[in-house]
């Protein structure tokens, strides 16, 4: 269906010369558009090609690499951490554990699912800003150990990540998400007929390809699979979160 035709059907209104397109693509090379048939067009209006675009505040490039995205959010903890150390030293770690869970929480959690399995040089800044800003809460002059985190109920980003993951699979085993979502996952129970615990949880997919294995599709069932049971069969989300908090907090 043309644009001009779901513009009218969702009562939307689209500026064209606002509006851009991706090509998501694994390829090293700029993969360009085939031919004029091709050419995504809005009335009169060509929609531009871009590398990168902000969507609902994650910058999301063509091949889902999240380079920008997680230089972004390196720069907007480096301000916070700014803030963290100019006050340190006029409020108590009580006060500074708020400033973090408002200034760098904040733009850590946000979205983490889907950019947090970026390559791991993309995401050192993040890891030492995050590790700068809990020295600062903990005042203390000392290289910053997971102790440290643990000590003040704050998690380390990986754990952040593990954490927001599951509380998705968990939403999804028991129905919570919005209806597109629930589509998300094939369920065990799609490929074998063993009637196990298991039957309803998400199937792990296995795939050669990185941009799929570093997928939170790929990621969240995995990581859900090592959840202990007696965590996945707490009554709701509010609990689940408590008791995956305090699990991981155990291996620090």
């Amino acid at each position: 269906m043309p644009l001009i035709g779901l513009e009218q059907i969702n009562k939307l209104s689209i500026n064209a010369s606002k509006t851009y397109h991706l090509v998501f693509h694994t390829l090293s090379k700029h993969m360009e558009v085939p031919d004029h048939n091709n050419v995504i067009k809005l009335a009169d209006c060509i929609i531009k090609r871009a590398d990168t675009m902000k969507f609902l505040g994650l910058m999301i490039d063509e091949k889902l690499e999240w380079q920008q995205h997680t230089s972004l959010v390196a720069s907007k903890i480096a301000r916070s951490l700014y803030i963290l150390n100019s006050v340190k030293s006029l409020v108590p770690s009580r006060t500074l554990k708020t400033l973090y869970y408002s200034l760098v929480y904040t733009h850590l959690n946000y979205g983490i699912i889907h950019w947090s399995n970026t390559y791991k040089y993309n995401l050192n800044k993040i890891i030492s800003h995050q590790t700068k800003a809990v020295k600062a809460v903990s005042k203390s002059k000392k290289s910053v150990t997971p102790s440290t985190f643990s000590n003040f109920h704050i998690l380390q980003f990986y754990d952040i990540s593990q954490l927001e993951l599951v509380k998705f699979v968990y939403k999804f085993s028991h129905n919570e998400l919005p209806k597109p979502l629930q589509q998300i996952f094939e369920v065990n129970q799609a490929y074998h007929s063993h009637d196990t615990r298991q039957a309803l949880h998400p199937h792990i997919e296995s795939s050669k390809k990185k941009i799929v294995s570093n997928s939170f599709i790929h990621k969240a069932p995995e990581l859900w699979s090592k959840v202990p049971a007696v965590i996945k069969d707490c009554p709701s989300i509010s609990s689940f979160s408590k008791r995956m908090k305090k699990y991981l907090y155990s291996s620090y």
